[in-house]
């Protein structure tokens, strides 16, 4: 009776990719609905950040209120709403920043299999003069000003995302969907950190943090540019990963496609020499700081997996823990909540060198997290989703428990 009770609010997960991120329960059954199909896409996953104030990054909000260009007065800080399509956040920035010569600031990383829109920030210099409206990376990014504001935006600083999904449910049933929708509603749902933290395609970003965090520099490289297990690659990439393994880096150099900025970055400089070290350094302390993060994002996900498996659900583990601490060399075992982390850093021999250190983030995370402002219409062959999450919340965490493996991302 006991075990059967168990079963009822949480399972196993199956999925190949699920193990992969540390995501090993499902802890919604009741919200699976079979039959639904979703392949994450720019046409069928849209993300639109809400800003600090409220307000949505749609572009249109703000058309007309630049004419031709904005003169910089000071050091004042312009908004702009940046829309993107398959392109990562910090590319994006960066490819602006190039064009600008000055500082943009934003909020949050958004996902670059989708389309979405964020708010981001310009920081003025005296005289300097910026355009209405920047088109960059050959249409995939599009820049719309959206006013002055006081100042720049931060990382957080915002109340939240939009999410507009069209799912494909010609094989599911009504009454399922209209109870998946019920649960929506009322139920919380697992905070995990999502696929896109660790590479949906090839997830491997907290594998390399993994070894940063040891100080394996050999080991990271590896990780970085051999193939993997889990996940999916072009056949030109393949080749170039296959090339690096059988130590031809100058052939696998000329096979990475030039949007692999990273590998090809780390080849040029073993081919002039450099330590694994410095080679895999050379790729900055952003990206960096990105992998060291995601390994302490997979931590955590393999002690929420635990704590809601040891506990029969979600529901009783939120009931006695809220928040769990992140995983940090500082963490000790303190009390009930912290246990769970303290316990999977030790399964995994979490001790990291003091190179690694000052890259760890700081904190709790929310154990849990709610769907608002569920808006739903259901066609004929497709189930529209409109709703919104809470900061650092991943509408692909809420999907895969109602998907299951109808979920492509």
């Amino acid at each position: 009776m006991f075990l059967e009770a168990i079963k009822m609010v949480f399972e196993p997960s199956k999925s190949a990719l699920d193990k992969a991120v540390g995501m090993t329960v499902y802890a919604r059954p009741e919200a699976y609905v079979s039959g639904l199909k979703l392949r994450v896409s720019p046409s069928t996953f849209k993300v639109i950040e809400v800003g600090a104030d409220g307000s949505l990054a749609i572009p249109e909000r703000w058309a007309g209120a630049c004419k031709d260009e904005y003169k910089c007065v000071r050091r004042e800080a312009v908004r702009y709403v940046m829309c993107k399509v398959g392109v990562p956040t910090h590319r994006a920035v960066k490819a602006l920043e190039r064009v600008l010569k000055l500082r943009v600031g934003y909020a949050g990383l958004k996902d670059s299999n989708a389309f979405t829109c964020q708010f981001i920030t310009v920081k003025c210099r005296p005289e300097a003069t910026l355009k209405c409206s920047y088109v960059l990376l050959d249409g995939a990014v599009r820049v719309s000003y959206a006013g002055v504001v006081g100042e720049m935006i931060k990382r957080g600083e915002l109340e939240g995302n939009l999410f507009m999904v069209n799912i494909n449910c010609k094989d599911a049933e009504v009454k399922g969907i209209r109870r998946c929708l019920d649960v929506l509603r009322r139920k919380p749902f697992p905070n995990f950190y999502g696929y896109q933290r660790f590479g949906s395609r090839r997830p491997v970003s907290h594998l390399i943090g993994e070894a940063l965090v040891s100080g394996d520099y050999r080991k990271a490289v590896d990780r970085l540019l051999l193939p993997s297990e889990v996940g999916s690659e072009s056949p030109k990439v393949l080749r170039a990963r296959k090339l690096y393994a059988r130590g031809l880096w100058r052939e696998a150099l000329r096979e990475f496609p030039r949007s692999f900025a990273a590998e090809r970055r780390v080849l040029k400089e073993l081919i002039r020499g450099s330590s694994y070290r410095r080679a895999l350094m050379s790729v900055g302390s952003w990206l960096i700081r990105f992998f060291i993060e995601a390994y302490q994002s997979y931590l955590f996900n393999m002690a929420l997996s635990k704590a809601i498996a040891m506990n029969g659900g979600l529901d009783e583990l939120i009931s006695k823990c809220e928040v769990f601490p992140l995983p940090h060399h500082n963490v000790v075992k303190s009390d009930e909540c912290s246990a769970y982390v303290v316990s999977v850093m030790k399964e995994h021999g979490f001790k990291p060198v003091s190179s690694a250190l000052k890259y760890l983030k700081r904190g709790v995370r929310d154990t849990y997290t709610y769907v608002r402002s569920l808006k739903a219409k259901l066609n004929e062959d497709e189930l529209l989703l409109n709703f919104e999450l809470k900061p650092a919340s991943y509408a692909t965490v809420v999907l895969r428990e109602i998907l299951r493996d109808g979920l492509e991302v």
